[in-house]
């Protein structure tokens, strides 16, 4: 039996198409949102305007269970990211794993699988995992083009990110 990984029909709901969204087979409504970031890095540096914070959201759920596997989710997302990173070519995405549930170690293990098996070779992807003053850990993702002009100077700053986490 062949897997389907084609993507579902998504719509973006912004006109500056930062808000994505698509239902699935199993009548799961997901939201993928890039929203825009700036304070993230300091201000002075030219690429802290393109930084965005990537989500992945189950916004409508009818059966109020945990959602099922399903191939064509990760193919989905992979093209709506394609399509944002054309519309904005210098865009630093940071997707950090939710942690209101303790599920952010599945979350970020499904999305790196996805990354792996959907994702376009002209992206990097740093990860790490800090961990709070309550010790939990939120698991983050780093994703840029390789070609950004500024690539060396976005890993620097997010390596000073990640030790402003450990204050």
């Amino acid at each position: 039996m062949e897997i389907d990984y084609s993507p579902y029909t998504y719509e973006s709901i912004v006109d500056d198409g930062t808000i994505y969204i698509f239902k699935t087979d199993f009548e799961l409504l997901y939201e993928i949102s890039f929203k825009p970031t700036p304070y993230l890095f300091p201000s002075e540096k030219p690429f802290a305007k393109d930084a965005y914070e990537f989500s992945i959201i189950v916004i409508e759920n009818p059966k109020h269970a945990s959602p099922p596997f399903d191939n064509r989710i990760g193919g989905t997302i992979a093209k709506i990211f394609d399509s944002f990173y054309e519309q904005y070519g210098n865009t630093i995405s940071l997707y950090i794993c939710a942690s209101h549930d303790n599920r952010q170690m599945v979350r970020f293990k499904k999305f790196g699988g996805w990354f792996t098996t959907f994702g376009n070779p002209k992206y990097i992807k740093i990860e790490a995992i800090p961990v709070d003053s309550k010790g939990i850990r939120f698991p983050l993702a780093l994703i840029m083009k390789y070609g950004n002009p500024y690539k060396n100077e976005i890993v620097e700053a997010f390596h000073d990110l990640l030790l402003s986490f450990q204050k």
